[in-house]
């Protein structure tokens, strides 16, 4: 809320936290927090003050701090899985949303069938022939004692490649959760869904953010102040990724436009849940 910026780095030790008080232009290091991994999501701030700070790995963990991240506690662990982020609502609990991606030995592949369908589905879509993840979706975890201790694991996505969850909270209380669906190939796109219960229970309607025939990237949302707005509350501000089809510069591919169809792109999406 001061307008600090934070920014990460991790090794096998640890990870270095860097503060910026001038919007990102220079950076100092502001703390180090051993044992954690940075594979995490952003920090969130509480109107109080505390920071929370979920990384990820085998087992996601929430760090809090109360002294605007000088200092770090142990990290409290919420759920296996990765791609981890905090969400502070306004009645003081803490939501964490994580993906859950586990891998199947070839021992194991009894799992797949615990999810048949929708595991046969996505083998399909993929064309793979091995095992694979017999789920790839959106985990939920709650918090009532400021992420001291985590529970009500639970699933808030279902069908199979769904991940990088992230959810904002309305003015009137409703939580609008973001999910990034690539299943089919080519037909994939970002998702949003609303709940009023604070994550318990989803409204029927899905949000198409967008739908594409690229590769889907991840999406960043946040709710506008009425003057950025059109002068009410509750309007969303959703920016949303997509790869090309062959990952432009991704990973190792030559950043070249030679045969590519669809290029790389962001766009802005202001919007509104139904009442």
């Amino acid at each position: 809320a001061d307008g600090t910026f934070f920014s990460s780095r991790g090794d096998k030790a640890g990870v270095t936290l860097c503060r910026s008080q001038d919007q990102g232009q220079h950076f100092e290091v502001w703390a180090r927090i051993r044992g954690a991994v940075d594979a995490g999501g952003s920090i969130t701030e509480r109107p109080d003050g505390m920071l929370f700070w979920p990384t990820g790995g085998q087992m996601v963990s929430a760090y809090r701090s109360e002294d605007g991240g000088r200092t770090w506690s142990d990290g409290q662990p919420i759920c296996p899985g990765g791609e981890p982020q905090i969400v502070a609502l306004a009645s003081g609990k803490l939501l964490a949303l994580v993906r859950h991606n586990p891998r199947v030995r070839a021992s194991a592949w009894y799992r797949c069938l615990e999810n048949e369908l929708p595991w046969r589905l996505w083998m399909r879509a993929l064309q793979r022939r091995d095992i694979g993840s017999y789920v790839k979706r959106l985990l939920m975890a709650e918090s009532d004692d400021g992420g001291r201790s985590w529970h009500n694991v639970r699933p808030c996505t279902y069908l199979l490649d769904e991940m990088h969850g992230q959810a904002v909270q309305l003015p009137d209380g409703r939580l609008v959760l973001f999910y990034t669906h690539r299943v089919p190939a080519l037909h994939g796109g970002e998702r949003a869904k609303v709940s009023r219960d604070e994550g318990q229970t989803w409204d029927p309607e899905i949000y198409y953010m967008n739908a594409t025939r690229s590769y889907p990237g991840y999406s960043a949302s946040c709710v506008l102040p009425a003057h950025l707005a059109d002068g009410k509350p509750g309007m969303i501000l959703t920016v949303v990724g997509e790869r090309s089809e062959r990952n432009w510069g991704h990973e190792g591919a030559q950043p070249t436009a030679d045969g590519i169809q669809f290029m790389p792109r962001f766009s802005a999406i202001r919007w509104r849940p139904l009442d």
